[in-house]
């Protein structure tokens, strides 16, 4: 027999408790059923979202692939290394473990010296926002 003196539950709510934690794993369901999970919205639609060129709240002059692909860039670049020129922001995208597409995408940009991320991101064809008067 084990005496457990660090516990104040009893053996089967111990066990209780165990089997319960062992359904929360990250990522996983914490529902006793996944089929109760609620499905996205675009998870039977070919093609992604249908509707991410109109979404509000994208800035003039840019498309919400335009913000998306920006962000991402910015995720693998360190902006307080900027005004930073071409071969720096190529090195900090390979630093950062950055994902193949973005390191493609930085292997074009033209050389020259770069003050933001934005001006890196409109380098490389990006959109970027219409400033309003």
């Amino acid at each position: 027999m084990v005496i457990r003196r660090d516990s104040q539950h009893s053996r089967a709510l111990d066990d209780s408790m165990a089997a319960e934690a062992r359904n929360m794993r990250p990522g996983a369901s914490s529902r006793s059923g996944h089929w109760r999970d609620p499905e996205s919205p675009v998870e039977d639609e070919p093609g992604g979202d249908p509707l991410a060129d109109e979404r509000v709240g994208t800035p003039i002059g840019m498309t919400s692939q335009d913000v998306e692909g920006r962000f991402e860039l910015a995720r693998y670049v360190d902006t307080g290394r900027f005004p930073a020129d071409a071969a720096t922001i190529r090195e900090m995208v390979v630093e950062n473990n950055a994902p193949d597409t973005v390191t493609a995408q930085v292997s074009r940009l033209p050389d020259g010296r770069y003050e933001t991320v934005t001006d890196v991101w409109s380098a490389l064809g990006g959109g970027v926002e219409e400033r309003r008067d």
